[in-house]
């Protein structure tokens, strides 16, 4: 038997897109920036759509009760190619987190399975390699900035399939 969140009837899709990250962390904006972008163009009507500053185990809600949710994010790697659009696996992890701050995505997942909630049974994460983590609110850097649009298709690539007869 799986559990319903409260307040999670307000969900008028199937499927999440969830923007994550900091707005004053420069290009850790990142996911932030992608699903304001998403509503700008009105895909609101394929998905909800969220942003989000959580990460891990303050994720599972926002995850609750959907099939699909699609993740976009960065992804720190100060040797990584900066704007490198990368297509992250999503899955379940039943090893334990140190402490519950320090909870992945995955270990969430399984957790929340583990107690009968109703978490998506497709998760996909797409991010961009940042260099840096640093406080600054002037936006994304230039390579990081072009990798935007780049994102935005593949989202609505994966929104129209998802929604297609």
């Amino acid at each position: 038997m799986s559990k319903q969140l409260p307040g999670s009837e307000d969900r008028k899709h199937k499927t999440l897109v969830i923007g994550l990250g900091s707005d004053v962390l420069g290009d850790d904006a990142f996911g932030l920036i992608v699903a304001q972008k998403l509503l700008d163009k009105g895909l609101d009507c394929l998905a909800d759509i969220r942003l989000s500053c959580e990460s891990g185990m303050k994720l599972l809600d926002h995850l609750l009760d959907y099939e699909k949710v699609i993740i976009v994010d960065s992804y720190l790697d100060p040797k990584g190619e900066a704007g490198k659009i990368l297509t992250l696996p999503v899955e379940e992890d039943k090893t334990c987190a140190p402490c519950i701050h320090f909870f992945s995505i995955g270990q969430a997942l399984a957790l929340g399975r583990h107690l009968g909630l109703r978490v998506p049974s497709e998760v996909k994460a797409f991010a961009v390699v940042i260099n840096e983590i640093k406080l600054s609110d002037e936006g994304l850097s230039p390579n990081v900035d072009k990798a935007v649009g780049a994102i935005l298709g593949l989202v609505e690539e994966e929104l129209r399939c998802t929604n297609s007869p």
